[in-house]
């Protein structure tokens, strides 16, 4: 949205601001407006009565959150406004009133992050003729930290020069699978390697991993640190990041590492194995393969050229393909054909 006001869009961002929403927010535009909104669900009157008073004066409608599709959709149907919906996580749609609502009746166009979710989608025969764009996430690619801000961050963490920092970001949530991880750390520190590992994010699940920790014995080596608005930082500090997820879309914390120079393992869930090759870029395992995603992380933590070589390259691809002015000229074109109501292809 930011890059669209840049070329003139006038925008109103009708959003529930979270904290780690804030974080993301940059220096105001006057092309670009926030308005807060609850978004409490499906039955949010005060949003929807808020939501249709914007929509009248908006040419297009851009829904990015789930809990947004049917408000969304229902605004622009009221006002004759196009709807489209951008989607990040792979699902299943159901044969129910309520997705059939949400994708199959109220949008106009839709703009996933990975191809897997347009796929998945068109196996619904209410959906096989819509024309889903796939147009990958864009991120902020600014290097290695500076030397001293990663020795400061290290040290706040208690991690020492000689000690390798593994690192995940995201949900304390199951289909995150921080057991893996978890296992991973126990499992490497028993074969002899000097490793922290530590996840920042928050959720219902912290109590479940928090028991994992303790079971497995390495309450000294695996900490999980909460919410965290500067995380980008932190994930610079890291030697290598870890992301063992078994349902994704497009995982932006895996970009962001590589925005850092910092190598990353992941496993193919979601459209990460449509963008990146492994060994490449990053190094990549099955979905369901916890050895590969063990050998992964043991091959970097023996590896100091191997970790440097993946972080070069992996700064060098996101510049190239996942900048913001690259992603912008990717949408502008898209949400133009909506406007003047051409179908267009899958992208």
């Amino acid at each position: 949205c930011e890059g669209l006001a840049r070329r003139g869009a006038e925008i109103d961002l009708g959003v529930r601001i979270s904290e780690s929403y804030r974080a993301h927010i940059r220096a105001p535009d006057a092309r670009l407006r926030l308005h807060e909104l609850p978004l409490r669900g499906d039955g949010d009157l005060y949003s929807l009565a808020r939501l249709i008073g914007y929509a009248r004066k908006a040419d297009l409608i851009l829904a990015s959150k789930e809990r947004g599709f049917l408000l969304g959709g229902l605004a622009g149907k009221i006002t004759a406004v196009p709807v489209v919906l951008r989607h990040g996580v792979v699902r299943e749609l159901r044969d129910k009133l309520s997705d059939r609502l949400r994708y199959g009746i109220l949008p106009s166009g839709f703009i996933v992050n990975a191809a897997e979710i347009r796929d998945v989608w068109h196996r619904q025969p209410w959906m096989r003729d819509k024309t889903i764009h796939v147009m990958y996430n864009g991120v902020d690619a600014p290097g290695p930290l500076k030397s001293e801000t990663r020795k400061r961050l290290r040290w706040e963490l208690g991690v020492g020069p000689d000690t390798l920092l593994l690192m995940g970001v995201g949900r304390l949530a199951a289909d995150k699978r921080w057991n893996w991880f978890i296992d991973a750390t126990a499992d490497l520190s028993d074969r002899g390697h000097d490793i922290t590992s530590v996840v920042f994010g928050k959720g219902r699940m912290q109590e479940v991993f928090e028991a994992r920790i303790a079971e497995r014995g390495v309450e000294g080596r695996f900490r999980l640190l909460g919410f965290r608005p500067d995380v980008e930082d932190w994930v610079g500090a890291a030697d290598i990041l870890v992301h063992p997820s078994e349902l994704e879309g497009l995982p932006n914390v895996v970009l962001e590492a590589m925005g850092r120079a910092v190598p990353a393992v992941s496993t193919r869930a979601g459209g990460i194995s449509e963008i990146i090759t492994s060994g490449d870029q990053a190094l990549l395992c099955d979905v369901d393969d916890y050895e590969g995603f063990v050998e992964g992380i043991e091959r970097l933590v023996r590896d100091p050229s191997l970790r440097e070589r993946l972080g070069a390259a992996g700064l060098r691809y996101v510049r190239e393909h996942h900048g913001w002015e690259a992603m912008v000229d990717l949408v502008e074109p898209i949400l133009t054909d909506l406007l003047e109501g051409k179908d267009g292809t899958d992208a």
